[in-house]
């Protein structure tokens, strides 16, 4: 591919938003691209915030792309996602409005947590295996709609990172865990992505978030919609008008290095509004304007990966359950369910959580270690975690 085409409109505000999507896909040619087709499209739900803290994908932005496409002729249109309250991606789909909105407009709801998973071998220049659902297997058309967010690693978090949300459950916590610092992070993000080929990235740019991304920073009006569907040109373009130089971002760099897409300013045609008339200056993560962090950064990240890794696991009830293995026919993991004597789930499991949703019975719990229990908590604050142990 010698050139690629993003789509740079303006959007003030989320009413009335349905011509702006649209509009923004017929810039790219993407129009014809549904017809009788089964869209998956995956959102960014990070934790349980309101739509006014810009943390996720805003419904509203979702209520439009999915009407637009369905008026394009798509067969059916799902709305997949695997939040970071891992375990509670329903509850998360409800508290944000994502599930209302959905539900609004005729479109299915996917839970990755609570789907049929299978491992992948994908050899990766860091990632060599990874658990997905078989839901992004089963679409025809992937489209990601991510929030236009600065990150504490990663500067950016847009159209490429948002797939490491395929993963299901804490099984996310491996990307982390696997990579030593931010070039083998950049590196694991784009394993992933060229595992997982998505048709087109939505970036919900109308309002941004800046700051301490992805989840504790600030809302910022930045009034766009971003479109493409060479997604490493997408998040190159949001870089730029973001304030950060495109190849300052290594998904950026690391993507057009191993061929997924182009990075190039230059070989990107930008149709609808010149780049330097909206370009705009997100603030930074605060730690990352200190050189010392950005050397500890790595280190610190693993640290806390690990700390999360297991913190959830899934229980089963002993008094609910009736052996019918359902929960061991959709497990990934080899030995993970012990069905033959007292049911139990040994250390086996990876944490993806779909016998949790499998279960017929409601037999299986998640429970969280105790010292990390408060801190889950307050992470997925407005939750109803009555499932919680």
């Amino acid at each position: 591919m010698d050139r690629a085409r993003v789509s740079v409109l303006r959007c003030a505000r989320y009413e009335g938003l349905e011509r702006i999507i649209y509009t923004s896909l017929e810039k790219i040619g993407a129009l014809a691209l549904f017809k009788d087709k089964v869209a998956l499209l995956k959102v960014n739900l990070m934790v349980s915030r309101p739509p006014e803290e810009a943390v996720n994908t805003h419904p509203e932005f979702l209520r439009w792309a999915v009407r637009v496409i369905k008026n394009l002729g798509a067969k059916k249109v799902r709305v997949g996602e695997s939040s970071g309250a891992y375990g509670f991606t329903d509850e998360a789909f409800e508290h944000s409005g994502i599930a209302r909105a959905a539900a609004q407009e005729g479109a299915e709801l996917v839970n990755f947590d609570a789907s049929a998973i299978r491992s992948y071998r994908i050899n990766g220049n860091v990632l060599k295996e990874v658990y997905l659902p078989q839901d992004i297997f089963d679409a025809d058309i992937l489209v990601t709609l991510p929030k236009m967010k600065t990150h504490s690693v990663t500067t950016i978090s847009c159209a490429l990172k948002n797939q490491v949300g395929l993963l299901p459950g804490s099984t996310k916590v491996d990307v982390h865990r696997a990579a030593k610092d931010v070039r083998e992070l950049s590196e694991a993000i784009i394993d992933i992505n060229m595992a997982v080929r998505f048709n087109l990235a939505l970036v919900d740019g109308v309002i941004g978030l800046e700051g301490n991304g992805p989840t504790n920073g600030s809302p910022i009006k930045s009034g766009l919609v971003i479109a493409g569907e060479d997604l490493v040109a997408v998040d190159s373009v949001s870089s730029f008008v973001m304030g950060f130089m495109p190849d300052s971002v290594l998904t950026n760099k690391i993507g057009a290095s191993r061929g997924l897409g182009i990075a190039d300013l230059e070989k990107i045609e930008i149709i609808g509004e010149k780049l330097e008339g909206v370009k705009l200056s997100f603030k930074r993560p605060g730690l990352r304007r200190c050189a010392r962090f950005n050397l500890l950064a790595p280190a610190m990240e693993r640290l806390y990966y690990h700390a999360r890794a297991g913190a959830i696991r899934p229980v089963i009830l002993k008094e609910l359950c009736d052996l019918c293995g359902a929960c061991k026919a959709v497990c990934p993991a080899a030995d993970a369910i012990n069905l033959l004597s007292a049911p139990r789930i040994t250390k086996s499991c990876v944490g993806c959580y779909a016998c949790r949703g499998m279960c017929p019975k409601g037999a299986i719990k998640l429970k969280c270690k105790w010292f990390l229990k408060d801190a889950f908590r307050a992470k997925a604050k407005g939750m109803p975690l009555g499932e919680l142990l």
